[in-house]
């Protein structure tokens, strides 16, 4: 029978503990404990989870870091998932260059937003995706 806690202590020492991804002396993607990644590898349901939490998490604060003016214009909670579905896929940055969209927000053109969702280098990448984000954000649900 294996002492799992003096297995972890010994990998720590020798590993290293990281909480970044990184590149180990042999050039293969690592991270944690001398957790290997390998692109196209599976990942468990409990670390894809995790995974989603701390993304949502992520994106709550940077939702909050949006104006409390362009907040209180998602009348809806579709509006809002529209919202975050955006930072997920974008990031905060970019989503602030979303001045029309904002502007027709302030003023609850709903439709006008979602024509500007869809006038965007996001919305023409990423067509189907940001089809159903601009329908969502003009009808609110």
């Amino acid at each position: 029978m294996i002492d799992y806690d003096k297995l972890r202590k010994d990998l720590e020492f020798e590993e290293g503990v990281v909480d970044e991804f990184y590149f180990d002396s042999d050039g293969n993607l690592t991270c944690g404990i001398g957790h290997l990644v390998v692109v196209g590898g599976p990942i468990n349901q409990i670390i894809r989870e995790e995974f989603f939490k701390m993304d949502v998490k992520e994106r709550d604060i940077e939702f909050s870091k949006l104006s409390q003016l362009y907040r209180d214009t998602l009348d809806t909670e579709p509006r809002v998932r529209v919202i975050y579905n955006m930072l997920f896929n974008l990031g905060l940055k970019k989503l602030l260059k979303f001045k029309k969209m904002w502007k027709a927000l302030l003023n609850h053109d709903y439709n006008e937003a979602g024509n500007q969702i869809l006038d965007s280098d996001a919305g023409r990448k990423l067509k189907n995706r940001y089809t159903r984000l601009a329908d969502i954000m003009r009808r609110g649900y």
